[in-house]
């Protein structure tokens, strides 16, 4: 995908093609130039933190929820990056969003990067729908696009898109490692999801030692993750909590 506004997330961070590695077929993750500056330039990925927040600050002052973020929904033209100025990212794509004070049914977006409290709804409501009045009583209005945002940021980190359940070759420092999607499950099942969320935020700490090393913020990127992937949506941080968040306000 690509338009006026720039490429896609996804297609900046990632290049997939498969190959044969020892007889077996497995796909080559190759990584773009938002990617590598990403994993090399800490201040960048605070930027794009900073401007999403920013973004999903406005929606909630306005009462809408996105709700199907993902790095296909975001466009960023390099061009402004590349000369040294701030990123240039636009949200695109709101077939998906509500208005907080809408009466209506919650639809289905990209289960990867949705939080638990809506994949638990789609998946117990046992052929009845699910109101969005009934999901806003145990939300706040940025509640899952926060998620999704921090969904987004595990998926940069580790170089693996989250919905890849296939055998990737990657590279971690200098070495050739290989991994799949963080909630990438065969047959994206929800409950099969949920488990892999679970898991995964029950060793954050482990995964981001991993992929980030000695990073000298790693600590308040995994406090700001914590928060913004907090199971209970009611105490999920808010946009405007973000943008006062240590990682971003402290500079080092």
């Amino acid at each position: 995908m690509n338009e006026l506004g720039g490429k896609t997330l996804s297609k900046h961070l990632f290049d997939i093609k498969g190959e044969f590695h020892k007889g077996e077929r497995i796909y080559r993750v190759k990584y773009g130039e938002l990617s590598q500056a990403f994993k090399h330039d800490n201040f960048t990925l605070k930027a794009f933190i900073k401007q999403m927040a920013q973004v999903l600050h406005l929606l909630s002052e306005k009462r809408i929820v996105h709700c199907d973020l993902k790095p296909d929904n975001i466009l960023i033209n390099l061009d402004q990056y590349r000369s040294g100025k701030p990123l240039d990212l636009k949200v695109i794509d709101f077939g998906s969003a509500y208005t907080w004070d809408e009466v209506g049914n919650i639809g289905m977006a990209t289960p990867e990067y949705m939080p638990p409290e809506f994949l638990s709804a789609l998946l117990y409501r046992k052929g009845t729908k699910t109101s969005i009045e009934q999901l806003n009583e145990i939300t706040n209005p940025w509640s899952v696009d926060i998620w999704s945002l921090g969904a987004i940021i595990l998926e940069i980190i580790t170089g693996v898109p989250l919905w890849m359940s296939l055998k990737c070759r990657l590279e971690v420092g200098r070495k050739s490692v290989f991994g799949m999607g963080l909630f990438a499950v065969k047959g994206r099942a929800y409950d099969k999801i949920l488990q892999r969320q679970r898991s995964v935020m029950e060793s954050l700490g482990d995964i981001l030692v991993e992929y980030l090393g000695p990073w000298a913020d790693r600590e308040a990127l995994f406090d700001l993750i914590s928060h913004m992937m907090e199971w209970d949506p009611m105490r999920r941080i808010s946009p405007e909590e973000i943008l006062q968040h240590p990682y971003l306000t402290q500079s080092h």
